[in-house]
């Protein structure tokens, strides 16, 4: 499919599909609690930020993110375990160690523990994001009294 401005790029690698993706894909998650769908949509997203920006870029661990939630409210645990930790390394290795994203993936993590009734390793990925958004933010920020309440 030719594109105006004789681009000549296929439309589903383009962002905006990927975004058209994310959107109704989001929609059939949190407002039609459609969780097949909103998966189907999810990877279609994911496969074209692939395309576009190789594995390791924010746009694919948002895709990816997505997904881990899905499957985190699916109850398939090992699944969302597997892709949050994924996303963790992608962003550490984006952003450094030391970033509120790789903080909030932590925490990500830490819920997934917490739905297994692992509590113990839950605790431990709360006060790793913790420790991170301490030095992101110091340790008075709104940020990090809420990890602080996770915790």
């Amino acid at each position: 499919h030719m594109q105006p401005g004789g681009l000549g790029q296929d439309r589903e690698t383009q962002p905006d599909a990927a975004n058209v993706c994310l959107q109704a894909g989001l929609f059939f998650e949190r407002v039609a609690c459609s969780f097949s769908e909103a998966l189907v949509l999810f990877r279609k997203g994911l496969e074209i930020h692939i395309k576009l920006h190789g594995e390791d870029h924010p746009e694919v661990a948002m895709a990816n993110n997505n997904i881990a939630n899905v499957y985190r409210t699916q109850g398939k645990y090992v699944d969302a375990l597997g892709l949050f930790k994924k996303i963790c390394d992608t962003k550490i290795k984006l952003h450094g160690l030391v970033n509120e994203d790789v903080a909030g993936t932590y925490t990500n993590m830490a819920n997934v523990y917490a739905s297994q009734g692992n509590f113990e390793e839950a605790e431990k990925m709360y006060q790793q994001g913790l420790e991170i958004m301490v030095k992101v933010h110091g340790p008075e920020h709104p940020d990090v009294a809420t990890s602080h309440y996770n915790l």
